[in-house]
C-alpha cells in the first residue's frame, strides 16, 4: 500500500493542500479509513445544500450527511480504486515513454500515445498487486466486467420468470 500512496501522492499531496477550503463550508469531520481520508459532510451546511453528492478526489472523499458506513461510501471506495488504477496507468505509460525515448528516439514515443487504453488496464493491474491483491482477478475492469455480467444475468432470470410466469 505504501508503493501505491507514493505513486498517487502528487495528485493526493495537491488534493490534501486545497481540502482545507472545505472546513467553512461544511466539513465537520475528517477520518482516515479503508485507505481514503474522509471528510464528512455537516447536515444543512453550504457544501450540503449547493453540492447534495458524495465526490472522489483520488484519497480524497467528501460524503454527504449520514452516509458513513453506506453502501454509498462503498461505492466512493470503487472510484478510488479506479483512481489508483488511473495514476499507475500514468506513472507506467511515463516510464515506457521515457524508455523508449532513451531507447530508440523520439519517434518511438507515439506507440504509447496510441496504445493509451491498454495502459490503464495495465494500470489497474499494477494498482491491485500493490495492495497484495491479484493482479488480474483483482484489477478493477475485470471486477467491473464480472459485476456487470451478474447484474445482467439477474435482471435476464427476472425477464425470463415474469414472460413464463
Amino acid at each position: 500500500m505504501l508503493a501505491l500512496y507514493l505513486l498517487c501522492a502528487p495528485w493526493d499531496l495537491t488534493l490534501l493542500s486545497l481540502s482545507w477550503l472545505l472546513i467553512p463550508l461544511g466539513v465537520h469531520k475528517v477520518r482516515h479509513e479503508h485507505g481514503a481520508l474522509w471528510l464528512d459532510i455537516r447536515e444543512g451546511s453550504l457544501l450540503h445544500r449547493h453540492w447534495p453528492y458524495s465526490t472522489t478526489l483520488g484519497h480524497l472523499v467528501l460524503l454527504q450527511p449520514g452516509l458513513e458506513h453506506s453502501n454509498t461510501e462503498q461505492h466512493e471506495l470503487v472510484h478510488v480504486r479506479q483512481y489508483e488504477g488511473a495514476v499507475c496507468s500514468v506513472w507506467l505509460a511515463a516510464l515506457f515513454a521515457l524508455a523508449l525515448h532513451a531507447w530508440l528516439g523520439a519517434v518511438w514515443t507515439l506507440p504509447v500515445v496510441v496504445l493509451g487504453p491498454w495502459w490503464s488496464y495495465a494500470g489497474a493491474s499494477l494498482s491491485a498487486f500493490l495492495r497484495g491483491q491479484r493482479g488480474y482477478l483483482d484489477n478493477h475492469f475485470e471486477r467491473h466486467a464480472r459485476a456487470e455480467v451478474l447484474v445482467a444475468s439477474v435482471a435476464n432470470k427476472r425477464v425470463s420468470e415474469h414472460a413464463l410466469g
